[in-house]
C-alpha cells in the first residue's frame, strides 16, 4: 500500500525529489527527512516557483517572455518575497554600483590588467 502511495506523490510533483533532499541535508540542523516532509517541501517549492513566475509575468514588459529583469522586479515589488531579494537582486551597471559605494563611503578593489570593462559591467579582453 505505501509503494502505491510513494507513487502517487512523485507523479504530482516535477522537482526531482533527490535534488531537493540533497538541498534540505545542505543545512546542518537536518538530520532526517521523512518521506511526507520531503513530499511536502517539494509541492511548497513548486508553488512558490509558480508564484513567482506568474507574479513576474504579470509585470513582464514584452508579453510572452519572462527575463531575469522581471522576476527581479517582482520580488523587489512584493513584501511577501522579501527573504529572496539577497538571492535575486536587481542588475546594475559596473559605474552605478562604483558610485553607490562611493556613497556610502567604501571603497572597491579590483584589478584591471588587460581586461577592460563596459558600461554593463561584463569585461572584455582587448587584442
Amino acid at each position: 500500500m505505501a509503494g502505491k502511495k510513494d507513487t502517487r506523490q512523485k507523479k504530482l510533483v516535477k522537482l526531482p525529489e533527490s535534488r531537493v533532499k540533497t538541498i534540505m541535508k545542505s543545512s546542518p540542523k537536518v538530520i532526517n527527512i521523512g518521506k511526507e516532509a520531503l513530499f511536502l517541501v517539494n509541492v511548497a517549492t513548486e508553488m512558490f516557483i509558480q508564484h513567482l513566475a506568474k507574479s513576474a509575468y504579470s509585470i513582464a514588459k514584452k508579453k510572452g517572455e519572462l527575463h531575469y529583469t522581471d522576476i527581479a522586479e517582482s520580488v523587489e515589488r512584493n513584501a511577501n518575497m522579501s527573504f529572496v531579494k539577497e538571492l535575486i537582486p536587481r542588475t546594475t551597471t559596473w559605474s552605478k554600483y562604483r558610485e553607490l559605494m562611493a556613497a556610502k563611503g567604501l571603497t572597491i578593489e579590483y584589478e584591471s590588467s588587460e581586461e577592460e570593462s563596459d558600461e554593463t559591467g561584463s569585461t572584455s579582453s582587448q587584442e
